[in-house]
């Protein structure tokens, strides 16, 4: 199970306080896939941060008994002086598997050659940083998968390979989506609900999650 009981978190700006959930509850069962609607600047990021462990609630209860990802496609976690391979190596060791699988599976997945695998990051295209940081989501399982907004990367012939590789993950784990498209959250959710006013609200149906998201 993985979220968070009468959460609460908030953070203190100019103009007063910003609130991104007050006193709100999500449980997520393990295999469920759940889409939340949320428009920008509404905390997609914060919500994410929390399920993920990077961020602390204000008050409430965090619920985090299976294993969770970063977000998909995260890229924060690499050094740029450092290159793809030194990068995987040192994550490998991290979350104790096995570096040189890790290394191949990536490299293959995410389409570089060796000049490119043994080059610095911070010589990469923000394109190429992409299908790594994919790569490297889809090379480690998970129980649940942690999306904000971004499910692929690279042109339209990657984004497909991005998503057969996405919905093989999905056949044994779980999806938190957050998201300001109604497109993604009905194409890979079964569970649907919206972020709005610090609450969490959770719907019967996809339509109805839309027509709250719509007229917020």
């Amino acid at each position: 199970m993985l979220g968070f009981i009468n959460a609460t978190k908030y953070y203190r700006a100019a103009d007063g306080l910003q609130i991104v959930l007050h006193n709100t509850t999500l449980l997520v069962q393990k295999g469920q896939r759940v889409g939340i609607l949320a428009q920008s600047g509404s905390g997609k990021s914060t919500v994410i941060g929390l399920l993920g462990g990077v961020k602390q609630l204000d008050d409430g209860v965090s619920v985090r008994e299976d294993s969770t990802s970063w977000p998909i496609g995260f890229t924060g976690m690499f050094h740029p002086n450092m290159s793809a391979n030194a990068n995987l190596k040192i994550l490998a060791q991290l979350k104790g598997f096995d570096a040189v699988e890790l290394c191949a599976f990536c490299q293959s997945f995410a389409e570089l050659s060796d000049v490119e695998f043994y080059a610095p990051i911070n010589t990469f295209s923000a394109g190429m940083r992409a299908k790594l940081g994919f790569a490297l989501s889809m090379a480690i399982p998970f129980d649940f998968y942690l999306a904000d907004e971004v499910l692929g990367a690279g042109n339209e012939a990657f984004r497909a390979k991005c998503d057969a590789a996405l919905s093989l993950r999905l056949a044994q784990s779980g999806l938190i989506l957050m998201s300001r498209s109604p497109r993604l959250t009905l194409k890979y959710c079964e569970q649907h609900g919206v972020l709005r006013d610090g609450k969490i609200i959770m719907c019967d149906s996809h339509e109805e999650a839309c027509y709250l998201f719509e007229h917020d």
